[in-house]
């Protein structure tokens, strides 16, 4: 019956030799090796009594009285020369100097010049590229005025050429004269301010 089951199942448990049984097993251990005594190796630079000289910082690092390192400057553009040579006639204006008031118009025509030139190429530039050469022609004509009180004959002379040519109605020439009309209003200028300090 259930008893006897469980007596049975209790014998196992207390005396068997079955896996359920309450003694512990006894696990053979594995045979033991002697262990050998490592090789001394080389003594290390704090054993020797050694110490290690630190590496010297590279020149001018972390030294507060040693100046910064010089930095690779970039080499600024070298200015345009211009050779200004016939760009301005200073007989023009130099009956001028004489006296105090002279002096000031010379200088209210040298800033009318440079206040009035770029717009007087801007508006024959646009009248070529538009087709307007009788325009192109009124404006020339007023530049020349322009230009030759203040000396810049050079310049009077090309713009007497653009009038010329543009009420001829020859496009292509106006076009070139009008071209080299703006390079000779840059040395104008700076003649002007060479010569003045406009």
């Amino acid at each position: 019956g259930v008893g006897d089951e469980g007596l049975r199942i209790a014998g196992v448990r207390r005396g068997g030799s079955g896996l359920l049984s309450d003694e512990p097993m006894s696990v053979p251990s594995a045979p033991s090796r002697p262990v050998r005594p490592m090789a001394p190796g080389p003594p290390t630079p704090s054993e020797a009594g050694l110490v290690p000289k630190p590496s010297p910082p590279p020149s001018g690092a972390d030294d507060p009285g040693s100046p910064p390192a010089a930095l690779p400057s970039a080499r600024s553009p070298m200015p345009t020369k211009v050779d200004l040579t016939g760009a301005l006639d200073r007989d023009v204006l130099a009956s001028l100097f004489d006296d105090e008031e002279g002096r000031q118009l010379a200088g209210e025509l040298v800033q009318g010049f440079f206040e009035l030139a770029p717009e007087h190429l801007r508006a024959m530039e646009m009248a070529v590229e538009c087709g307007d050469l009788e325009a192109c022609a009124r404006v020339a004509h007023k530049f020349v005025s322009t230009s030759g009180t203040v000396g810049a004959i050079r310049l009077a002379q090309m713009l007497r050429e653009v009038e010329q040519y543009a009420r001829r109605g020859d496009a292509n020439v106006s076009a070139r004269l009008v071209a080299g009309c703006r390079e000779e209003t840059d040395r104008a200028r700076r003649a002007l301010r060479a010569t003045y300090g406009a």
